[in-house]
């Protein structure tokens, strides 16, 4: 079940705090991250590009959730002309920093959360929805991917990366709710606590795909972990069956492993 909204609301402080430090520095130690984010010339994610299907157009429209104050993606490709629309709750706040910082990002990131992303924008509207390092920080994940798959167009891409057990590793500190894992049988698993939902499983019914662990990254400055990357296609012009509404009007079935 979904976190307290005003559990989420501590760890925002925590979060806010960290990218203003990260725009004080100007990165610091995430110097290439900074100076990638701010570049409108930076090639767009290689791996997030050689998952795109031919779409039948040059142009494609990417939706990155929790996209944070400026989007990592990258901006430049050969063979697309990129549109990326950038999301995060906590948007209003990273445009007062960056108004502080003098920088004006080549994407603007608009605030949403993730759970009201299908009211936002409707469904079946991105060849690719995109996150990174996000989902674990949010209120309520399962409803955030089952949205995301619910709007792209037949034959998209949704990417996912994520660290391993974050929450945990992190005492469940800020915004770091959730955790992410794999099982035996290589499926997603989303936990806390008692609770632990298969990903694969819950979004069956959206989309045909396949979890594949592409690299080892390093993830918190005192530690190395495993970073995950879950690459789903949708099924075109399949209907879910066997659902129960969910939170924000979202629909999902419900696995207790």
């Amino acid at each position: 079940m979904p976190i307290s909204g005003e559990k989420w609301f501590e760890g925002v402080k925590f979060e806010v705090g960290f990218w203003q430090n990260y725009f004080n520095t100007k990165g610091a130690r995430w110097l290439d991250d900074y100076r990638g984010r701010i570049d409108s010339n930076k090639p767009f994610d290689s791996s997030v590009e050689a998952a795109i299907r031919d779409t039948g157009s040059r142009e494609i429209e990417i939706l990155d959730v929790g996209a944070g104050p400026i989007t990592a993606l990258g901006y430049v490709s050969k063979n697309f002309d990129i549109r990326i629309t950038a999301t995060d709750p906590l948007a209003d706040a990273y445009s007062v920093l960056l108004q502080e910082a003098g920088v004006t990002p080549p994407v603007k990131t608009q605030k949403c959360f993730g759970e009201n992303l299908l009211q936002h924008f409707g469904s079946r509207r991105f060849h690719v929805c995109h996150s990174s390092n996000a989902l674990d920080h949010s209120i309520d994940p399962r409803t955030i991917l089952l949205a995301m798959a619910q709007l792209l167009h037949p034959h998209g891409l949704l990417y996912v990366k994520t660290y391993k057990n974050e929450g945990e590793h992190t005492g469940y500190s800020g915004l770091h709710n959730w955790n992410f894992d794999k099982d035996e049988n290589n499926n997603f698993i989303l936990w806390r606590g008692a609770e632990k939902y298969n990903v694969n499983a819950d979004l069956s019914d959206f989309v045909e795909g396949r979890l594949t662990e592409l690299r080892v990254q390093g993830g918190c400055a005192c530690r190395k972990s495993n970073s995950d990357v879950l690459v789903m296609q949708p099924a075109q012009d399949r209907k879910a069956k066997n659902v129960t509404d969910g939170p924000n009007g979202a629909r999902y079935r419900r696995i207790l492993i």
